[in-house]
């Protein structure tokens, strides 16, 4: 049997995780979901990712503590984990971060304020994944 794509969304806010799960959900309802409120210890996410093997990682890029910019360089330096595309998904609309997220091959897309809006975040996303509901290979990135 095919399993479920698997999206891993890491995220400190709990409205946008929310949100986010609404959205997928109403956008595509094949893909599985896995959402992690915040990183207290980057190896665990490391490993996480490792035993999950997600066809994305959506995270934000400021949260307290680990935030998306610490795990960026982990998740892309790491053998098992460099494959794996990443969305930062930020409030941040400073060019410096768009830069830094572009130096790791890393899109950047601005969290939205509407749900409709948010669904058409998650369709943009769709395209980065290496999976979609059907399993098929919809991307290389």
């Amino acid at each position: 049997m095919l399993q479920a794509p698997l999206f891993l969304h890491v995220d400190d806010d709990e409205d946008d995780l929310v949100v986010f799960k609404e959205a997928l959900a109403n956008t595509d309802p094949g893909i599985e979901l896995q959402q992690v409120q915040g990183i207290n210890d980057p190896r665990e996410f490391i490993e996480l990712v490792k035993q999950k093997v997600p066809c994305l990682i959506i995270m934000d890029l400021n949260m307290p503590g680990i935030g998306g910019k610490e795990l960026l360089p982990l998740l892309k330096n790491d053998p098992a984990t460099h494959k794996i595309p990443v969305v930062a998904f930020t409030t941040s609309a400073l060019p410096s971060d768009r830069d830094y997220c572009a130096c790791f091959g890393v899109a950047c897309l601005t969290k939205p304020l509407y749900f409709e809006q948010m669904v058409a975040s998650i369709k943009k996303m769709l395209h980065y994944c290496s999976c979609s509901k059907s399993g098929k290979i919809i991307s290389d990135k």
